[in-house]
């Protein structure tokens, strides 16, 4: 039986287009109450925070970045630029008015790097996660540890298998290990794996749900209170649903209320206190819908803007009871709506 397949144009997380294409994303905050904006620019990206100084972060020719992300001091770009015949992974750290390259992992096992991660502990850069590989339908999840001037040997967390492997992600859990998730094709359809670091080594990947006949896709996972939240998109006879599964910090637990239907690219971000979903709402009436959801995963209240077209919101905090979507040229204040709890 043949499901149909996602274009994975947007991944779960943060993305900016490079600066040549037609379509440019902005960088969401996972931080609503910072009031981050990064705005792409002719030749590279403009970050705007309440406070401070405007900061210009200049890209080369060709650059796809993956994620825009807050350091002890100053920022740090994560993203590829081409090179001959593939692609290199691009690091860029702005500090003050100074930015620099820092150098990719060095050791190498395809021509193409792609979609990387960088996770931060207490906004310093800890760990740098990629998919590697000599074809796009055939990456290796690898991994590298940033020791303060120089990356450790490059580890293989799940090495090529028998299809694609997609949509990365990553968080630090609360004891300063790392946490990664990805879309894989086991041979009939796609599903969620993951792996953990445990005293720096990785643990053997394997799948957050039980295996089933249908795609799951585009997972994104952030930390919670003794464990971690992934979210995915799951295909059903009625289109994709938006679901999700709690870590308690050894196994998963597939008891997680998070659901919503209709719904694709998920990607998480913070408000005080709370956690927010923002996905692509799909359907008759296209747009995008932001969850907030509790200490539980579970979704306490809601709210969605119409959009017909694909960009990515960021979002900002307002006030109590609404939450700001932001493109490049407007922007739209939805009101909380709340949800009652199951009986």
């Amino acid at each position: 039986m043949r499901f149909p397949r996602v274009v994975l144009a947007l991944i779960a997380g943060s993305v900016l287009a490079a600066a040549s294409s037609p379509r440019r994303e902005l960088v969401a905050a996972t931080d609503l109450d910072s009031g981050l904006l990064a705005r792409p620019t002719a030749g590279g990206i403009r970050v705007e925070q309440p406070g401070r100084s405007p900061i210009s972060i200049l890209l080369p020719d060709g650059a796809q970045i993956a994620g825009l992300i807050p350091l002890h001091q100053g920022w740090m770009v994560a993203g590829t630029r081409p090179q001959e015949a593939g692609s290199e992974l691009l690091l860029l750290q702005h500090r003050g008015a100074a930015q620099r390259d820092l150098p990719a992992p060095a050791e190498r096992s395809g021509r193409w790097r792609t979609s990387p991660v960088a996770v931060t502990v207490g906004q310093r850069l800890q760990t740098l996660v990629w998919l590697e590989g000599d074809r796009r339908d055939a990456m290796a999840v690898r991994a590298a540890r940033w020791l303060g001037d120089r990356w450790s040997p490059t580890e293989t967390v799940s090495p090529v298998g028998r299809g694609s492997q997609l949509a990365l992600a990553a968080t630090a859990l609360a004891d300063g290990e790392v946490l990664a998730v990805w879309s894989a094709f086991d041979g009939q359809d796609d599903e969620i794996f993951w792996s953990r670091t445990q005293g720096g080594r990785w643990s053997v990947p394997d799948r957050v749900a039980a295996d089933n006949a249908v795609p799951d896709i585009t997972p994104t996972v952030t930390t919670l209170p003794g464990g971690a939240l992934v979210a995915w998109s799951r295909y059903t006879p009625s289109g994709y649903e938006l679901v999700g599964a709690r870590f308690d910090g050894t196994r998963w637990l597939a008891d997680s209320p998070l659901r919503e239907p209709g719904t694709l690219f998920p990607s998480f971000a913070r408000s005080g206190g709370d956690l927010v979903l923002l996905c692509r709402r799909a359907g008759a009436a296209p747009g995008w819908a932001a969850l907030r959801l509790d200490g539980s995963g579970s979704v306490s209240a809601r709210t969605s803007v119409a959009d017909p077209n694909e960009e990515r919101p960021s979002l900002s905090r307002t006030q109590a009871d609404a939450i700001r979507f932001l493109w490049n040229d407007r922007s739209v204040d939805g009101r909380w709506s709340a949800v009652l709890a199951p009986r």
